[in-house]
């Protein structure tokens, strides 16, 4: 991993104001040597919240990386979470077993709902 690289994208993400444990996970993800990765997070706003997308990818002939866009997702209806949180959707299952799948993102949520087919459930709570 290339020092001055990871100096410069760190100071990048402070420039636009990212959180520390973000910064952290991004520097987690360059040890690891992975050809690309995205970091997701969540920003508050005084209506609804924003959910950000941030994607990163190693040079083909080098080790530097690259921060190449950041994608952000608007909703407005979404509350913030609080503690320990999460969008579920709730689907049946085999066997009469319910299936749940976590998102942090209201917008993942809602998208991941609206492609099941059949009865499932789009709640807010503590999985």
């Amino acid at each position: 991993m290339n020092k001055n690289n990871l100096e410069n994208l760190k100071a990048e993400m402070k420039g636009l104001k990212f959180d520390k444990e973000l910064i952290a996970e991004m520097e987690k993800n360059m040890e690891k040597d992975l050809p690309a990765f995205q970091l997701k997070t969540t920003l508050p706003s005084d209506k609804g919240q924003m959910d950000a997308t941030l994607h990163f990818k190693q040079s083909g002939q080098s080790d530097y990386y690259f921060f190449n866009k950041f994608e952000l997702a608007y909703s407005a209806k979404a509350k913030p979470l609080e503690n320990e949180q999460k969008y579920m959707v709730i689907s049946p299952g085999e066997q009469g077993k319910n299936m749940m799948r976590s998102f942090q993102s209201p917008v993942d949520a809602i998208e991941f709902f609206k492609s099941q087919k059949g009865a499932s459930e789009l709640a807010l709570g503590k999985p």
